[in-house]
């Protein structure tokens, strides 16, 4: 705080100030860094609350650091400061101190690195945001006291000022180590979730090129560190277009006769995420925590050429599904039509009540004009009813070995908006939805 009361006093001429051309240019700097990164920071957190969700910027704004810290180097100096300045640059950190959130409830504020040292606070002295709003004052309080004292104290003042230039060093580092061991911890949680041995790919393949697949690929941080950690996964694809960057990703496209892939690039070793099969022989396998449960990771050395024997699509990392998820089935063992077995359920939802009507329509693998497939002509279609606590589970027989089931649910429910008191998930969820391919049922011998 007081580099930032002392930084934007500095703005103001001091009383007896010799005016120079490098002081004009630097308070020309920093007012414009002012208004330049502030404008920017607003417009961006304005922006983000209405399309994403409302966080405390302050990152966007360590641009103005080194131009404070400058100016309240020309107060350490020189020892005096305007006090109708010094009066107007409290006035704004006090409104700044009243009116931003201080994000207390979390260990780490990513967009604001400057709240560690409450966090931190938080964490081991069990300080709450009332406390904090008081100690915040009372520094604010010192800061104006220290600021004015120089001036009053001639000579003494000098060890006051340097003083003071120590305490906001310390100050600093305090906030950088507190930022560094609330990042620590958050990075040691995310690597938790996908669990040692983290270079589990490169240890199977030895540095092998190797392809990742999956779906509903919305919360990708366990894929970027799995793909951090292991050099070896060269490309990230998803069945439904949900992969996201920051390399280059693709949606293949399926032959609906054997489920090959398009822009094959011939890798021999695949990762596959849960619901997805490629043809090929398993070589390993990797637990990691998604959605609240433990996943597997596969890793499959791949029958060429590239191609799906089954995949599933629109299911969540937790298992629910929005308003539409999918099944489809490119090959079976013996080229046989089996069975398959839909899981819908809401057990797992005790909130409020809201009918789901369920459509579940299977028939052979279509390709459409998008190059996806889609059930055209259903072999059979069942709708039902689903509620709050229920769970119904059908059983189809797959009109050949290579099929699709497709499953609707409308209309959706979102569980914040219907119990705000214990829910924070803002999804459109249908229900959990489970696929499971089925032998054929053999004749009995007689």
């Amino acid at each position: 705080m007081l580099p930032v009361v002392a930084g934007l006093a500095v703005l103001w001429r001091a009383p007896g100030e010799r005016v120079t051309r490098e002081l004009s240019s630097f308070r020309s700097v920093l007012l414009a860094a002012v208004i330049g990164f502030g404008v920017y920071t607003g417009v961006k957190a304005a922006y983000v609350s209405t399309v994403f969700a409302t966080y405390t910027y302050e990152r966007n704004l360590i641009y103005l650091a080194p131009l404070l810290l400058t100016g309240t180097a020309l107060w350490v100096e020189r020892r005096r400061v305007h006090p109708v300045a010094l009066a107007a640059s409290a006035g704004f950190v006090l409104y700044l101190l009243l009116s931003t959130p201080y994000d207390m409830d979390r260990d780490i504020s990513y967009n604001a690195p400057g709240l560690a040292i409450l966090q931190q606070a938080n964490r081991y002295l069990a300080l709450d945001p009332t406390g904090a709003k008081i100690g915040l004052l009372a520094l604010l309080a010192l800061s104006v006291a220290l600021l004015l004292a120089p001036r009053v104290l001639g000579r003494a003042g000098a060890l006051l000022a340097l003083g003071v230039a120590g305490g906001v060093i310390a100050w600093n580092l305090t906030g950088e180590l507190a930022f560094a061991g609330a990042s620590n911890r958050a990075s040691g949680r995310f690597l938790d979730n996908i669990r040692r041995p983290v270079t589990w790919v490169d240890d199977a393949t030895g540095g092998a090129s190797t392809l990742y697949i999956g779906q509903q690929m919305k919360d990708q941080d366990s894929e970027w560190l799995l793909e951090f950690w292991n050099r070896s996964i060269k490309a990230v694809w998803s069945l439904d277009g949900t992969a996201q960057g920051p390399g280059p990703t693709l949606t293949p496209d399926p032959r609906a006769t054997d489920g090959a892939l398009s822009h094959d690039p011939g890798y021999p070793y695949v990762v596959e995420e849960k619901g997805i099969e490629v043809a090929g022989t398993t070589v390993a396998t990797h637990v990691h925590q998604a959605g609240g449960a433990l996943e597997k990771w596969t890793l499959v050395r791949v029958a060429p050429p590239l191609r799906l024997r089954a995949s599933v699509v629109g299911i969540y990392s937790d298992g629910w599904t929005g308003s539409s998820s999918s099944y489809t089935r490119y090959s079976s063992a013996g080229n046989e039509a089996g069975r398959v077995r839909i899981v819908v359920s809401r057990k797992s939802w005790g909130g409020p009540n809201k009918t789901g009507h369920v459509t579940i329509r299977i028939g052979p693998v279509t390709i459409g004009d998008d190059k996806q497939p889609h059930v055209v002509h259903a072999t059979r279609t069942v709708r039902f009813y689903i509620h709050s606590k229920e769970q119904k589970i059908v059983v189809l027989q797959a009109p050949g070995p290579r099929f699709r089931v497709e499953t609707t649910i409308s209309p959706t429910f979102v569980p914040i908006r219907l119990s705000p008191q214990t829910e924070t998930d803002a999804r459109q969820l249908g229900a959990k939805v489970t696929y499971d391919f089925l032998p054929p049922r053999k004749a009995a011998q007689t």
